[in-house]
């Protein structure tokens, strides 16, 4: 009969949703301390040494190749999303101890077993921006008592001692001839010797401790920059937009967030391929050790006020500089990076989403610090940034900065790595010995004038950035 027919229809569709609602299940793989290749599966690195990677679609659920103990498998829907949690100091309380004690079957949130206690991942329905999604389980945690504490300082994301992330694949965007150049770049300045009539030495030469210091003390002069602490801090954003005002450029103020204070960007434009980008960033952004104070003294000289002297020098020497460049050099002093990378993130995703190219991206956070009796040098980040770009910053800086030593560390992060996740070549720069050398560190005596802050070493670094900035962006 005729509805015998459609009895017959409706349940073959019954049984293709079925089998399309299987397919949807995305299989998840985490594993740990393992050597794992940025291939078409990797999502991403986590936890405090990058210990952790997430990979999709890598093996099906159940088919683990690796021990239980490095090993562990889900799946999630396609209207599903992951969110990470990762302690961000060796001193920190990891969020997995508190969770694996804790009751979490409260909330509506699945947690992920891990075999690690520094990262905790869990299953959240979709949102439509990473910040929704990122509140929504926080306030979740909080109504659980899964976290200690008060349920304010969870729900503004204000977290000392953790970074959220929502999980996002770390897709290279960049053209395989961009990496062929950088590749090229940097055997070219492997054991070479730089001319004196080099026009990048000229540009080295002008780099002013006077000039750093000046601006170093008018920085730190405000009470407190973090970015929490309204419109206390945006004195030091109006100064900094004053500042590339006064050297010719047309800053921007670019707000993300009605919470945050704004990141402070102006070009030097190219002449060949003005819309293609080279970005050098530091953040102004600071904190005490209780980020949740928004009275307390916060000066930040080293973090990341030294970047940002660094930053301001190549602002200033490159806008007044007699050279055009092909590309547009895009100087960006980020907000919000104390509170897990904000203004950073949303601007390289805003990037990411108008399809702009980045030739590079060049970070300078805590490159004032030198422990006393140690040579001077400069450490490269390992982490969430990319090899193929940092190998090229270290020969330059070889060959521009012979008197720093180049090293590695595994600090994490910064806001390179806001970059790295939507798929941008980027680089950053450390005082050796990494972010938490210094034993000033979100501390109120984090100032100019105290034993083991160099400005010779910020003058130093600066001129490895901007060596670097200048051959990424190709002087014409």
């Amino acid at each position: 009969s005729f509805s015998g027919v459609w009895l017959m229809v409706g349940k073959f569709l019954c049984f293709l949703a079925l089998l399309l609602c299987v397919s949807c299940n995305v299989h998840w793989q985490v594993r740990v301390n393992e050597v794992v290749d940025r291939g078409d599966d990797l999502w991403g690195f986590y936890g405090l040494h990058g210990q952790v990677a997430l990979q999709r679609n890598s093996h099906r659920a159940g088919s683990q190749v690796c021990e239980p103990a490095a090993c562990s498998s889900f799946e999630t829907q396609a209207n599903q999303d992951v969110v990470i949690i990762s302690a961000q100091c060796e001193s920190c309380t990891y969020p997995n101890v508190a969770l694996r004690v804790k009751n979490i079957e409260n909330s509506s949130l699945r947690l992920v077993p891990l075999p690690d206690h520094e990262v905790v991942m869990i299953v959240v329905e979709k949102f439509k921006n990473e910040q929704d999604a990122i509140r929504f389980v926080a306030s979740e945690l909080c109504a659980a008592d899964v976290f200690d504490g008060p349920c304010e300082k969870i729900g503004s994301l204000a977290l000392d001692s953790y970074v959220w992330h929502v999980a996002k694949k770390m897709e290279p965007i960049q053209s395989i001839e961009s990496y062929n150049r950088l590749e090229h770049l940097t055997e070219m300045f492997r054991n070479t010797q730089i001319a004196e009539e080099d026009p990048i030495v000229s540009l080295l030469e002008q780099v002013s401790e006077a000039s750093q210091r000046q601006f170093l003390e008018s920085l730190t002069s405000v009470h407190t920059r973090l970015s929490t602490a309204g419109s206390v801090t945006l004195q030091s954003s109006f100064y900094l937009l004053g500042l590339l005002q006064g050297f010719g450029l047309e800053p921007v103020l670019y707000y993300y967030d009605t919470e945050y204070p704004p990141d402070v960007c102006a070009d030097i434009t190219g002449t060949l391929e003005p819309e293609k980008l080279v970005v050098v960033g530091a953040h102004y952004d600071d904190r005490a050790a209780d980020i949740q104070n928004t009275t307390v003294r916060a000066p930040g000289a080293n973090d990341d006020g030294s970047g940002c002297a660094l930053l301001q020098e190549v602002a200033k020497i490159l806008s007044s500089s007699e050279y055009s460049f092909r590309y547009t050099i895009r100087v960006c002093f980020w907000a919000g990076e104390e509170q897990g990378l904000v203004g950073s993130s949303a601007y390289a995703a805003a990037l990411r989403a108008n399809d702009t190219t980045v030739i590079g991206m060049l970070q300078a956070d805590m490159v004032g610090y030198l422990t006393p009796g140690k040579p001077y040098g400069v450490d490269m980040a390992s982490r969430e940034t990319d090899s193929a770009l940092t190998a090229l910053a270290n020969q330059i800086t070889a060959a521009y900065v012979p008197e720093l030593v180049v090293g590695s560390t595994t600090s994490c992060c910064t806001d390179s790595a806001s970059f790295t996740r939507e798929g941008y070549a980027a680089a950053a720069y450390n005082e050796p010995g990494g972010y938490t050398i210094d034993p000033q560190y979100h501390s109120t005596l984090d100032i100019v004038n105290r034993p083991g802050y160099n400005l010779t070493l910020i003058g130093l670094i600066s001129q490895a950035v901007l060596a670097a900035t200048a051959v990424l962006a190709e002087i014409v």
